[in-house]
């Protein structure tokens, strides 16, 4: 009996046992992922922190799928059993964290994390914790390329930060390997650090860099404080050297710093020494981000330090973002790259508003001194706060030489002095009255601007102010200035080669105002068109050129917009005023770089200045990527460096030192985007010919001819490098034979028709110690517009632009205007020309616009010892001079005045008005000089000497049509035999 009670009691006593069991029987979620039956593992000294022992581990599935489970902990000795609540089926696994509620938390929600960077091989009925582990540092990993520490939690930052920036941190994980496993909210974090400055950049300083590898690996840091406004090398990694960060996004963030300010890093340092020390920031991207500082402010980066290479690709800032400074070089992607840095920056793209303030702002870049920029677009207003502010750009603010591809705009660019809708200026020093301009060389090819462009002066829809190289770019927006130097392309420079450019923009100004360029001193301006109404008040006007000095030519150039001055001045379908430097004011005369180095305009069509030339380069010869239409090599950067194998990052430090095949990639990548850029130019030049024409009563098909020889011309200039070749030594020819003829082969030692690869050795025109946080304790410059001048090697000199020649050397040759005139009749108006200095040479033109009874076919003023050879008004109706010679000495050789609507019997009293016009004293009879048909009879047997035909310098397109005109044909430099 006693047995009996005794069993009854226990079957009692586990009744309630059995009930509660299954009143809480497991049921499993259906979303549950990966559900299995492996629930047990053991870790040791990933958790050796650990106390709490209910948990959640942070998992990643092969496919980077992150989900969650419960599990408890019993802590056995050393080593940490876990228990998860819901098992996990067969698999291979990645352990990023452990997640826990803790009693005295970072985070002020109490949750903490503890990155742990295992792997969970599930097989065999067992969990495997596999993988390297470093207990040192706390980090899963071994640190290598193959297997690099991972950085799973904001308490990993945290921890990364620490090593760096402690007592011996130069020394912490030079060329380690770090992975982002998920994304990182460091806002908590941030205010642990300190509540009221918020966290501490990792490299917070010169002598504290980051000095490694850095994949975020497609994740996002987000929430990052720092307001540390007397503090420089700002970011979420503050001082760069010899290191690399690739595929990270930062968003939703704060960064206020005192100079060398940007969200992913603020500065990359070299060594001081000759080795050029690389950096690269790679795929990474910022969004909803504020970014502000006195100096060097970027979205991506802050600075470039001093004898540092830097490469930024394919990065970009959002529209939710805001960059700005009050001070001195602020950029959506890099803020400044100080004197003796080299930057290369490549398909990258910045969509926020950008607020500049004294000097160097920009869409990509506010400033640097050696720079490149390829593919890249921006789409932000870029403006400053500053009512005297320079070197505003929609791309690129002031550069000393700088090299743009395939680079686009369409932010709004507003400034006060050098403003351009892709570069600002490249100034490198001028007097404090804006005179005696010395400029660095830019190079810009294959880009265009959609961004209405304002300021004071020096203001253009591509390039404010520069020594210029100009291929492919048009400008398709509006460009006005208040005062001087206002062009559609350039506003003003000491010596340029611009070919093949267009503007479509309206083009407003004070005084010297052109539809491509302002004005200009020296060089070769070819196959450029203009369909924008360009208006000035004063000076100069013209719908190629407004105000140019006397060594240039200007060739195959068209022009279809309205052009109209409002005061006294000269105003011309093509040029407005050559001027005789001997009148030039101390503003229109610049300094001229001459280096030992220099590029012949034989290759300036499509040369691109060395990037690399800059103080104290390595003697290791420049590696250069050979762009297949260029007749030099781009000379992109010069290394020398260990390279590292860092996924693609090592493709992209290869980049450095190209191969053969990488080479190759470069080159069709960049014939692509100019193929892409000049076909849609190309199109929108013959549709807005359309219609500018839609009211001429001249033959519209015969002025479209015109236009499309032009565009013929061209495609066999961009056809391949031989081409230009042939076509820029045919340039040099002619203006050699032209000043040969008149200076009786005399030597042209001044006479500059090359364009410049070298840059003078000139002081900054403004230079700031951003401090010694960033500089270790040497000033570095921040300079303005040029930044500091480069050196080439041998020697390099300065000469005045304008000089003082015993002759002048200026041809104008194959251009035509259809733009009507608009001038008062105390101004000098001509339908090529307002007025031209002596032994100006014109020839082969055209003047299809109309114009006031006041001004004249071709030339109003003209100087003595000119000739006008082969040139037709289309405007004609009734007898007059081609051009008001005065009492000079000068030729006019079968020109021709068309009239239209009149008969020949019609035009038999006109004919001895003209006669009476023209001085006849020591000239064959006026009759084989200046010929006056109406416009009904256009054969070519009326041409006499004019080579018409196909393939000859003029051509008819309807002959004998009513309306037709002989046309300019394919331009004279592609002739083999000129």
């Amino acid at each position: 009996m006693k047995r009996f009670w005794i069993l009854l009691v226990a079957i009692a006593a586990l009744l309630p046992l059995a009930g509660c069991y299954d009143d809480e029987i497991e049921i499993i979620p259906d979303n549950i992922m990966h559900q299995g039956d492996h629930r047990l593992f053991t870790l040791s000294h990933e958790v050796s922190d650990l106390k709490e022992r209910d948990v959640v581990c942070v998992l990643k599935d092969t496919l980077g799928n992150i989900f969650h489970r419960d599990a408890t902990v019993d802590f056995i000795q050393d080593n940490a059993d876990f228990n998860l609540k819901y098992g996990l089926r067969e698999g291979y696994y990645h352990l990023l964290c452990i997640n826990f509620k803790s009693s005295n938390p970072k985070d002020m929600d109490g949750i903490e994390s503890i990155g742990i960077g295992r792997f969970l091989d599930i097989k065999d009925g067992h969990i495997h914790v596999v993988g390297a582990y470093s207990p040192a540092y706390k980090f899963g990993g071994s640190g290598t390329a193959e297997d690099p520490y991972q950085i799973s939690t904001a308490q990993d930052l945290y921890n990364l930060q620490g090593y760096v920036n402690g007592d011996g941190g130069e020394r912490q994980f030079v060329g380690a390997h770090f992975v982002q496993t998920q994304d990182i909210d460091l806002m908590e974090y941030s205010y642990y650090v300190n509540m009221e400055y918020g966290w501490q950049p990792i490299g917070k300083s010169y002598s504290n860099p980051f000095q490694a590898y850095y994949n975020g690996n497609g994740y996002c840091v987000s929430g990052i404080y720092i307001n540390r406004k007397e503090q420089s090398a700002i970011g979420l990694f503050g001082m760069l050297f010899n290191a690399a960060i690739e595929n990270l996004t930062i968003s939703n963030s704060t960064f206020k710093g005192d100079g060398a300010v940007g969200a992913i890093a603020g500065a990359s340092r070299g060594n001081g020494d000759d080795v050029p020390y690389v950096s690269i920031i790679k795929n990474c991207h910022v969004t909803g981000c504020e970014i502000s500082g006195n100096v060097a402010v970027g979205g991506i980066m802050g600075m470039v330090d001093t004898e540092t290479r830097m490469l930024i690709e394919n990065c970009s800032v959002s529209s939710s973002s805001k960059v700005s400074t009050a001070g001195y070089g602020v950029g959506g992607i890099l803020g400044a790259g100080v004197y003796s840095s080299t930057t290369m920056i490549t398909s990258c793209k910045n969509h926020a508003n950008i607020s500049g303030g004294l000097v160097n702002t920009g869409g990509i870049a506010g400033g640097a001194d050696t720079i490149m920029v390829t593919s890249c677009y921006n789409y932000g207003e870029v403006g400053s706060t500053a009512s005297d502010s320079r070197a505003v750009g929609g791309i690129l603010g002031g550069a000393g030489t700088a090299v743009m591809l395939d680079v686009h705009n369409t932010g709004a660019v507003n400034g006060y002095k050098g403003i351009g809708g892709i570069l600002g200026s490249t100034l490198i020093n001028e007097e404090s009255d804006g005179s005696n301009a010395t400029y660095n060389t830019a190079y810009i090819y294959s880009s265009h601007n959609e961004g209405s462009v304002t300021g004071n002066h020096r203001v253009a829809g591509i390039c404010g102010e520069a020594q210029l190289v100009a291929n492919q770019c048009y400008n398709d927006a509006e460009v006005k200035a208040e005062s001087s130097y206002v062009g559609g392309i350039l506003g003003t420079t000491p010596v340029s080669a611009v070919h093949d450019v267009a503007n479509f923009g309206k083009i407003s100004g004070y005084s010297n105002v052109g539809g491509i360029i302002g004005k200009v001193s020296e060089g070769s301006y070819a196959s450029n068109v203009n369909l924008g109404e360009v208006t000035g008040m004063s000076g100069a006007v013209g719908g190629i050129i407004g105000k140019s000095g006397n060594q240039s030519m200007v060739h195959h150039c068209g022009n279809f917009g309205k052009m109209k001055i409002d005061g006294d001045g000269n105003l011309g379908g093509i040029v407005g005023e050559v001027g005789d430097p001997r009148e030039w004011s101390k503003l229109d005369i610049a300094n001229v770089v001459i280096s030992s180095f220099e590029m012949a305009l034989s290759i300036a069509g499509f040369a691109i200045p060395a990037v690399a030339t800059v103080a104290k380069v390595s003697d290791k010869a420049m590696e250069g990527i050979n762009i297949a239409m260029a007749v030099k090599d781009v000379i992109v950067m010069t290394y020398d460096i260990k390279v590292y194998n860092f996924g693609t990052i090592s493709t992209f430090v290869n980049l450095l030192n190209p191969s053969e095949a990488e080479v190759e990639t470069m080159k069709n990548e960049m014939e692509i985007a100019a193929q892409k850029n000049t076909s849609r130019m190309d199109s929108i030049i013959l549709a807005r010919v359309k219609s500018c024409i839609s009211k001429s009563a001249l033959d519209t098909a015969s002025i479209i001819r015109a236009e499309k020889n032009r565009v013929k011309s061209m495609e066999f200039y961009r056809n391949s490098a031989d081409n230009q070749t042939l076509y820029n030594d045919n340039i040099n020819v002619s203006l050699r034979s032209r000043y040969e003829e008149v200076e009786h082969n005399k030597k042209i030692d001044n006479l500059i028709h090359s364009i410049v690869g070298g840059v003078a050795i000139v002081a900054s025109l403004t230079a700031l110690a951003v401090g010694t946080a960033v500089s270790g304790g040497a000033a570095l410059l921040v300079a303005a517009g040029g930044m500091a001048a480069g050196l080439v090697g041998g020697a390099n000199s300065v000469a005045k632009s304008a000089r003082n020649f015993d002759s002048n050397v200026l041809e104008i040759s194959q251009c035509y205007n259809f733009g009507a005139l608009e001038a008062p009749k105390d101004a000098n108006a001509g339908g090529i020309a307002g007025k031209v200095v002596e032994y100006t040479y014109i020839t082969d033109c055209l003047n299809g616009g109309e114009y006031s009874k006041g001004s004249y076919p071709i030339v109003e003023s003209i100087g003595a010892e000119s000739t006008i050879d082969n040139s037709l008004d289309l405007c004609g109706t009734e007898a007059r001079v081609i051009a008001d010679f005065g009492t000079h000495i000068y030729e006019y050789n079968d020109n021709m005045i068309l009239c239209q609507g009149k008969s020949e019997d019609d035009l038999e009293d006109l004919y001895y008005d003209l006669v009476c016009y023209l001085p006849t004293s020591g000239l064959d009879p006026v009759s084989e000089r200046c010929i006056l048909v109406p416009s009904t009879a256009c054969k070519s047997s009326s041409y006499v000497n004019w080579n018409i035909g196909e393939d000859k310098k003029w051509i008819i397109h309807n002959e004998g049509v009513l309306g037709s005109f002989a046309v300019p044909n394919v331009s004279k430099m592609t002739k083999n035999n000129q």
